[in-house]
C-alpha cells in the first residue's frame, strides 16, 4: 500500500511540475518611474543647471558605476 501511494505521489508531482507557468506580468525587464516634473532639454551632466534635472541624469547613469 505504502509502495502505491508513494507511486502516485511521485506521478503527482512529475505532472505538477513540468506544467507551464503563465506570466501575469506584460513586462519581462523591471522598469522604474520617475515623475519629477518636465522632462530634461539634455542628458548631458556637464550642461545640467536644474537640479531636479539632476535626479533624471543619476538614475540613467547609475548602472554604468561599477
Amino acid at each position: 500500500m505504502k509502495k502505491i501511494l508513494i507511486v502516485f505521489l511521485m506521478m503527482f508531482l512529475v505532472i505538477v511540475s513540468c506544467t507551464k507557468k503563465s506570466e501575469t506580468s506584460t513586462e519581462s525587464v523591471p522598469s522604474i518611474s520617475i515623475n519629477l516634473g518636465p522632462e530634461p532639454k539634455t542628458m548631458d551632466p556637464t550642461l545640467n543647471s536644474i537640479n531636479v534635472v539632476s535626479s533624471y541624469i543619476l538614475h540613467a547613469f547609475e548602472l554604468l558605476k561599477a
